[in-house]
């Protein structure tokens, strides 16, 4: 009796070493795992703040200023292109067919009702 206790005991404290020893070896791959992602999640953030700065930095009035006249070729308005009155509006009851329609399309109700000249 003593002899089958002692065996028993004896798996069992071996089977208790062999569980704590696959716990702890799964517990260092998680944490080099988790040093991993942490490293990955600092560089994330760095280029974010790097992605920021550049973003005020191209957001600057005159930066903008400098790359709208690059890049859009704008003019002063002309006093003809003024529209005073919605009078001098044209006519949009009838919409411009696109170039596979044979017919015009109308426009919904709901939107010429809306519109009062």
């Amino acid at each position: 009796m003593r002899r089958s206790i002692t065996i028993v005991t004896l798996v069992l404290a071996v089977a208790a070493a062999i569980g704590l020893y696959q716990m702890s070896n799964e517990v260092r791959r998680l944490e080099r795992e988790l040093s991993r992602h942490n490293d990955v999640l600092l560089r994330e953030q760095a280029a974010i703040q790097v992605l920021r700065a550049e973003w005020a930095y191209l957001n600057r009035p005159e930066v903008l200023q400098r790359l709208s006249q690059k890049f859009l070729p704008l003019e002063a308005l002309a006093s003809q292109q003024v529209i005073a009155s919605l009078s001098d509006l044209p006519d949009r009851g009838v919409l411009d067919p696109g170039p596979g329609m044979k017919r015009p399309m109308r426009r919904p109700a709901s939107l010429v009702a809306g519109y009062r000249r």
